[in-house]
């Protein structure tokens, strides 16, 4: 099977509004439309007249939801008046959660206002799906109208969210010493130890979804003794994050009490079986004529899989594209957003659920991809992956044409994602010079935090790039600020880049060059009146408060790994060099052959614009091994393995890539 190395580039356009009129105070139904660089973070469906150059005025869809039918045109909006927000929610008759579909009857949400409504994911467990609306007046605000579309589905239906069923169970072992025992809490003194949970997984394991695991309120927390509770999550992967958060957080605490370990907890299946005897006493005189009608079936067993369908399927590793199959096999790829809906959410771990889902390659907003080709196939069959929100998980198989056999899944990309800063991203060099993330050179001295120094200022070694990405469209968090200087500043991440969130003020006055207090957090964890920490032109660092949150897109970024510590300044705000998962100590253990050695690809310095595109290898086959392990049913013992890691940097040791690679499977069972 031949296979190119292509990855999609998704050309999902957004349209921007120029300058078209509205009238009394309503969004025009027709705006005339260009299309920017870097898109517009709200998803807005559009239909181009034409394919010249010049854009003709173009119809917007609804401003939340990307539309499945994005050929539609919406012309003939009907809009009422604008609605406040208690208006809005009581005219829908929704509380909390809701959910948006496209509809022909609803409402038209008009961003980019100065005050009216905001909208942001649930966080109750089983509420990914759903979105909650709240106040706003931060000049980045919806604005609401009812809607009547009597051509199409140019509206948004809203209703009550249904939150999904989570069915991996999880336990919580917690030392309340300085609280009451967990037996001995009420239904209201469970509620607010579940409200403090959900807080510590976004604060102290930096998770950012926090809605993928219950345990909210009484009703989702099982108490077993005075220092267990039970509770449930999306699955497998999910336990594993709090676990790597108990091995490597600096505090898991909540409500008086202390994670000290996180378990899964098998699913019991209990059979009961009935026995019913029946005694019946009957006398009857019957003539029977019997007619005896023989039936032949005929049973075709197809090939099952076999080691050279495997075999072709680990071909596939890291590729998107599928140019050809061998003769006699068919594959299948899919992609699964980080998000799914219930009914898709096991289709890269269950193979019955893989082989049976419908195929399915659209460019509109999806809980899957996926597609299938065999030797009879004859063209190019991209996976589309840019639709699903910048995370997803890729995984492959094949079996011969025709079969039902239910083949292995092997995941052929990582949970993928683009953990990083953007091109244009500067970083302060020992010379002083500043240079655009694009243009930065392995062997460069950076500007840092050194562990080995007691966390203060210092310059470290340019030693790789995790991630780089050319021409890649990925959505972007913006935390603004104001400087010492007054200056209005902004720091550009992607959401999962873990940032530094300062516990306390420090003052331009203190000239300090150490770190505060403080924790790393991803960048889409931050909220209005969170502090940076800044570096100053003068030699020292302090503290600035986020004033406000915006996104964007970009389509060119990088992901820099210095020595010492792994940290660096971009656009001179403190950050890690690590993204992702639960924990940036732990991404930093276990990433410490690419930040402990030159990268041995290259022989010379090399900017990051010369880098290859995509994970640094020993990244992608790292995370590989981990997500193939939970694919397979496996448990990674990331205590343990974190433990042993941290033991042999305490001592010295340098790990080789490989070194690394081989230790990861003896801590998986």
């Amino acid at each position: 099977m031949l296979l190119s190395i292509a990855h999609l580039h998704a050309h999902a356009w957004h349209a921007r509004p120029t300058a078209c009129p509205t009238t009394h105070n309503k969004p025009p139904a027709i705006v005339c439309c260009s299309f920017p660089k870097n898109k517009a973070s709200t998803k807005t469906a559009v239909r181009s007249s034409a394919r010249s150059s010049w854009l003709a005025c173009v119809v917007v869809a609804t401003a939340l939801l990307l539309a499945a039918n994005a050929g539609t045109s919406h012309a003939a909006l009907d809009l009422g008046d604008e609605l406040t927000l208690t208006e809005f929610l009581n005219d829908a008759g929704v509380d909390g959660c809701v959910k948006l579909t496209a509809s022909s009857t609803g409402y038209y949400f008009h961003n980019g206002q100065e005050a009216g409504l905001s909208r942001s994911r649930c966080s109750t467990g089983g509420t990914c799906q759903c979105r909650q609306f709240e106040a706003c007046d931060n000049g980045d605000c919806l604005k609401v109208y009812p809607c009547n579309d009597t051509e199409s589905t140019g509206c948004v239906a809203v209703s009550n969210c249904t939150q999904t069923v989570f069915d991996t169970t999880f336990e919580v072992t917690v030392d309340c010493s300085r609280g009451d025992p967990l037996d001995e809490r009420d239904e209201e003194g469970l509620d607010f130890f579940g409200m403090r949970w959900k807080q510590a997984l976004a604060e102290d394991c930096g998770i950012g979804r926090v809605c993928r695991y219950n345990g909210d309120t009484a009703a989702t927390i099982d108490v077993v003794n005075a220092t267990v509770f039970r509770t449930t999550t999306l699955n497998s992967e999910h336990v594993d994050a709090l676990r790597a958060c108990v091995a490597t957080a600096a505090s898991f605490r909540f409500n008086f009490c202390t994670v000290t370990s996180v378990t899964e907890v098998p699913v019991t299946t209990t059979t009961t079986t009935t026995t019913t005897t029946t005694t019946t006493t009957t006398t009857t005189t019957t003539t029977t004529t019997t007619t005896t009608t023989t039936t032949t079936t005929t049973t075709t067993t197809l090939p099952d899989c076999t080691y050279d369908c495997e075999s072709t399927v680990n071909a596939c590793i890291g590729k998107f594209t599928v140019t050809g199959v061998d003769t006699g096999n068919t594959i299948r790829c899919v992609a699964l957003s980080s998000s799914p809906a219930a009914m898709y959410e096991n289709i890269t771990t269950s193979e019955e659920d893989f082989w049976g889902v419908a195929l399915n390659n659209a460019d509109y907003d999806s809980d899957y991809n996926a597609i299938e080709a065999d030797a009879e196939t004859g063209v190019d069959i991209t996976l589309r992956t840019g639709n699903q929100g910048g995370t997803f998980t890729h995984v492959c198989s094949a079996r011969p044409t025709n079969s039902s056999g239910l083949c292995p899944l092997v995941v052929t990309d990582p949970p993928s994602t683009a953990p990083c800063f953007p091109g244009w991203a500067e970083i302060i060099l020992e010379s002083g010079e500043r240079v655009q993330l694009r243009d930065l050179k392995t062997g460069d001295r950076v500007l840092c935090l050194s562990a080995s120094n007691g966390n203060s200022l210092a310059y470290c070694d340019m030693k790789t790039f995790i991630n780089v990405q050319h021409n890649k469209t990925s959505p972007f968090v913006e935390l603004h600020y104001t400087d010492k200087d007054g200056n209005a500043s902004v720091l550009t991440s992607t959401p999962d880049h873990f940032i530094f969130r300062a516990g306390e003020d420090v003052d331009v006055s203190n000239a300090s060059t150490t770190k505060p207090a403080g924790d790393f957090i991803f960048a889409e964890n931050f909220v209005v009146g969170d502090r940076l920490m800044r570096y100053d032109d003068a030699g020292f660092v302090y503290t600035v408060v986020i004033t406000s949150i915006t996104e964007t897109t970009d389509n060119e970024f990088y992901s820099p790994v210095t020595n010492d510590g792994s940290t660096l300044f971009v656009d001179d705000v403190f950050a890690s060099s690590f993204a992702f998962l639960a924990s940036a100590e732990a991404l930093r253990k276990l990433n410490a052959p690419i930040w402990q050695n030159d990268d041995a690809r290259f022989s010379v310095p090399t900017a990051g614009k010369d880098f290859p595109v995509g994970l640094h290898p020993f990244v992608a086959e790292r995370a590989r091994l981990i997500v193939q392990a939970n694919v397979s049913g496996q448990t990674v013992d990331f205590g343990g393995l974190l433990g042993y890691i941290g033991q042999q940097l305490a001592q010295g040791h340098i790990f080789s890539e490989q070194e690394m690679l081989d230790l990861i499977p003896t801590y998986i069972s």
